[in-house]
This record gives structure tokens, C-alpha cells and sequence, in this order.
């Protein structure tokens, strides 16, 4: 066991936590929430070292601004500990979808994430796919966008499929799905030119390349409400497509989005646990992110 390290968690990360721990030989503590009137709280600190390497481990469970604000009690309770570094594990990043102005005057809620944590002592911060990374620029800290691609072309090369085209659904999953293209031996390429309308509501506009009775996989790095996966999916059946997959990193499932999924005749919906859901879906699998984990808390 190595004392100098250890791990830190809510409730929500517990089974990320606790698999990182077993994996790595770094013991793990949980974090207690003490609640007080009026909807008021605090995190208090167990026993943990004193000058030690802490990795807190953060996922969202669909209240990322209370999480939010746990976090930074967190941060500033670990000051009295005299840590030698404070790393941030947040495998699916709060607000991180909205990465610059609008014409409405609405925030950019990532730079204003990126300025709280900034205020704070982290040393580092890693997470997983991010939608634009160029909010990276907001924070003062080093952070380390890791990535799912790699496993996601290991997974589906030993399905042995046949006619694989890989499929961008918007431009701006061009450049990932495009590195999927190219280390998948044997595989073709489509970017699905999309918009949305008035209503926010997505449609396509064109196709480029190559479905027809091709084996699509559609590269994603989120699935919420499911709108731009419906869109593309029917859009590659009208093309011929005979038979399409699905990985996404961070599987979001808002409302009633997979159920919307299910009807549309996918074979198969990969995710990670990015985000921590029970899903008892056999149209979906849930891959571990723990792998890609491991060696940054053992070095």
C-alpha cells in the first residue's frame, strides 16, 4: 500500500473509485456530507495523510451544480492536509458542453467552471472526450483529455465485421471519427452534414461518401437526448445502410433518449462508465474507463 497516495470519492463515484483502488493498491476514503438547515451542507474530510497525492474521483449523476459545489468544499478542506498534489479525476466534465458565447448573452458555464477550479489548489485535472476541447484553455491547471477511440476500434475489430464505414454525425466529430477510420484496417469514411432549425430540432442536409449496403459505426462522444443519433440513424437507413453500431463515451440517457434508441433497429449501443447509470439494456454495453486510469495513479 502506498501511503503517499490515496484516493478520494462521493457516493455517486464509489464503484469507479473503489475498482481504481483495488487495481492500483491506493487506498481509497469516502467523503462525508454533513447537512445542515435550509438546504445548507459541508463536506468534512476523513483521516487521510498528511502531504500526500490525492486523486479525487468525480462523476456526474445529473446534479453537476451541487456537485460542483461539493467539490470545491473538497478542495478546500484538503488545504489542511498540505497535500503535495491535488489531481481531479472527472471522466465526464459539468458544462463543458457549452464552450462559448451565444447571441442570447448566455454564460460560457465552462470558462466559469475553469475559473472556480483555477482559484483552488488543483495540480491536475483528467478526463475523457471532451466535446470541444478547446475549454482546456480556460483552465490554469494541466488537462488531460483522455480517450475511448482506441478501445473503441479494438472492440469492434473483433467483431469481424464486414463493409465498415465509419460515420461522423456532425462536423464537429469529423476529426475523432476520421482517427477511428484510419486505425480500423479496412474501413471507409462518411461525414453527415447536419442543422437545426428554429425549434432546435436537428436535421440532415447530406451525406458525404459512401453507406449503402455498408455495416455502419456511428462515433459519438456523448448520447443525451438522442436527436443527433435518431437524425443520423434514419438518415444512413435511407442510404441503404444494412446494418448499423454505436459508440458513444459518455452515455447521458436523458429522458426518455433510449427508449427513442431502442425503435430505431441499432444493433448495438457502446458506452462507458464515464458516467455511473445501471443499465440492463441488451442493446447496451457499458466498457470500463479504469484501464486508461491506472497508470496515472500509479506514476
Amino acid at each position: 500500500m502506498n501511503n503517499e497516495k490515496f484516493i478520494l470519492y462521493f457516493n455517486e463515484s464509489k464503484s469507479l473509485a473503489l475498482n481504481l483502488s483495488l487495481k492500483t493498491g491506493v487506498k481509497a476514503f469516502p467523503l462525508e456530507i454533513l447537512n445542515y438547515s435550509f438546504g445548507e451542507f459541508t463536506v468534512q474530510l476523513p483521516e487521510v495523510p498528511a502531504h500526500g497525492d490525492v486523486y479525487f474521483v468525480i462523476q456526474n449523476n445529473g446534479t453537476p451544480a451541487d456537485l460542483l459545489v461539493r467539490v470545491l468544499m473538497t478542495i478546500d478542506a484538503l488545504e489542511n492536509t498540505k497535500p503535495r498534489r491535488v489531481n481531479l479525476i472527472i471522466p465526464y466534465l459539468p458544462f463543458s458542453r457549452q464552450d462559448r458565447k451565444k447571441a442570447d448573452n448566455r454564460a460560457v458555464a465552462s470558462r466559469v467552471l475553469a475559473d472556480l477550479f483555477n482559484t483552488g489548489y488543483v495540480s491536475n485535472l483528467y478526463t475523457f472526450d471532451l466535446h470541444n476541447a478547446v475549454i482546456t484553455d480556460y483552465f490554469k491547471m494541466p488537462v488531460y483529455n483522455l480517450t475511448m477511440l482506441d478501445t473503441f476500434v479494438n472492440y469492434f475489430q473483433q467483431l469481424a465485421l464486414e463493409d465498415v464505414v465509419i460515420v461522423a454525425p456532425d462536423y464537429g466529430r469529423f476529426n475523432a471519427a476520421k482517427y477511428v477510420a484510419n486505425a480500423f484496417k479496412g474501413a471507409s469514411f462518411v461525414l453527415i452534414n447536419k442543422f437545426r432549425d428554429e425549434k432546435n430540432q436537428v436535421h440532415v442536409s447530406s451525406i458525404e461518401g459512401d453507406t449503402k449496403d455498408k455495416t455502419a459505426l456511428i462515433i459519438e462522444d456523448i448520447i443525451d437526448t438522442g436527436n443527433t443519433l435518431v437524425s443520423a440513424v434514419n438518415a444512413l437507413k435511407e442510404q441503404g445502410v444494412k446494418a448499423i453500431y454505436v459508440a458513444a463515451t459518455h452515455g447521458v440517457f436523458s429522458a426518455n433518449a433510449l427508449k427513442r434508441i431502442e425503435s430505431l433497429g441499432i444493433k448495438k449501443v457502446i458506452v462507458t462508465n464515464t458516467i455511473p447509470h445501471d443499465i440492463v439494456d441488451p442493446l447496451v454495453e457499458v466498457l470500463p474507463i479504469e484501464d486508461h486510469l491506472i497508470s496515472i495513479i500509479k506514476d
